[in-house]
């Protein structure tokens, strides 16, 4: 084995970019669904029970990584994006439990803000995901 030292070379651009495409998503979405472009099968309860569990499955793969990752770079990586990557799944699985806990409909502005939250968060926790892999990708180089 090498010796390196383990550094990231992550740097805060990427969550910022990742959370202001996400911050725009989520608001073209809920405007979208206000408006009552997004069909039903999007803003159906189904779509919020996969979200919440697409949460739980990151949260949780996050988590492991974090507590078992040998791999200097990768251990880095989810150190230094931490409070990004926890944050997207823990705010998608909420946005969804609060989005199944009331029935949906469009021309509703507490409705629409509800489902551009959970697109929000959902596609921030992509957007870290992919952070984190940019990251790790990054330093094996």
């Amino acid at each position: 084995m090498r010796n390196r030292s383990c550094k990231c070379s992550c740097s805060y651009s990427c969550t910022f970019i990742s959370m202001l495409i996400s911050i725009i998503i989520g608001a073209i979405i809920g405007v979208l669904f206000y408006f009552g472009f997004i069909p039903v099968l999007i803003s159906s309860p189904i779509s919020f029970i996969l979200a919440a569990a697409l949460a739980i499955v990151a949260g949780t793969a996050i988590v492991i990584g974090i507590l078992y990752s040998d791999d200097c770079n990768v251990t880095s990586c989810l150190s230094s994006l931490r409070n990004p990557l926890l944050a997207g799944p823990v705010g998608t699985f909420f946005a969804s439990i609060i989005a199944l806990s009331v029935a949906l409909a469009a021309e509703s502005v507490f409705y629409a803000v509800i489902v551009g939250l959970t697109a929000f968060f959902l596609c921030f926790t992509v957007a870290t995901v992919l952070c984190l892999i940019g990251c790790a990708v990054e330093d094996e180089r």
